[in-house]
């Protein structure tokens, strides 16, 4: 069912909400500009963990994604986003609750896990970012976006959920001073990362790098590389749900 939650005096963060148990609650974090169906993806594995599990569900768009406000995408927005929703449902009575977070906001997830330790009891992230990621940002949007991008301090992109996502300059920077060490330290709870292997992405190449940079500072871990998989996980569907359902079960 269509689920909002108050964000602003203006705004409502939109999601969807299977109601299934009152304590424990699985959360979908989407990835960059994109929405809480993520090219249908999050669809189809929310189905699936609805289908093999006794879990709650909550997917929702981040704010400037799809249905929730217009707002202007950075990591601190997304802190924030993350931190409200969590509020939300620990208020509710969830006190079991897994993350299941895809690309930037996978590691969005790892950022607010130390506030909420106590009821997150795992992570499952796909493709994050856990090392200094510096892409080629004027090659990404355009030359004539990256010349006004920093006067004007956000640049409208288009996106897969078909509405243009404002996105802040701040977002580079973002992305460039991710602490490995920072991030490990602060974790406390069973972490599943799940990479691609598909030799023609070098972006997710160099996010598994990073991630098993990672794992080497942690002991709590497991890591997953699916064969062939590209950064978006487009066509592995069912291997993610499985790894889903396997951790909500204890099961791992």
């Amino acid at each position: 069912m269509i689920y909002n939650i108050s964000h602003t005096s203006w705004w409502m963060i939109s999601g969807d909400f299977i109601k299934k148990s009152d304590e424990n609650l699985v959360i979908f974090f989407h990835g960059f500009t994109t929405d809480k169906s993520s090219s249908w993806r999050f669809d189809d594995i929310s189905k699936y963990v609805d289908t093999h599990t006794n879990w709650s569900i909550f997917r929702f768009d981040f704010m400037g994604c799809w249905v929730s406000g217009d707002w202007i995408i950075s990591f601190g927005s997304g802190c924030e986003d993350a931190q409200q929703v969590l509020r939300h449902f620990i208020d509710k009575g969830y006190t079991n609750i897994v993350i299941y977070g895809h690309s930037m906001w996978g590691t969005i997830a790892l950022m607010v896990y130390p506030f909420f330790q106590q009821y997150i009891q795992s992570l499952i992230l796909s493709g994050p970012a856990v090392g200094p990621m510096c892409y080629n940002w004027e090659e990404y949007v355009g030359n004539e976006l990256y010349a006004v991008w920093p006067t004007q301090g956000y640049i409208e992109l288009p996106s897969k959920c078909g509405r243009k996502v404002k996105v802040s300059y701040d977002i580079m920077k973002d992305f460039a001073s991710i602490n490995t060490e920072m991030l490990a330290k602060s974790m406390n709870c069973p972490i599943c990362i799940i990479h691609g292997n598909h030799p023609d992405d070098t972006e997710e190449s160099e996010l598994l790098e990073y991630s098993k940079k990672f794992i080497s500072l942690y002991d709590k871990w497991k890591l997953i590389v699916l064969d062939g998989a590209k950064h978006t996980m487009m066509g592995y569907n069912e291997d993610i749900s499985k790894i889903i359902t396997q951790v909500l079960s204890k099961s791992f």
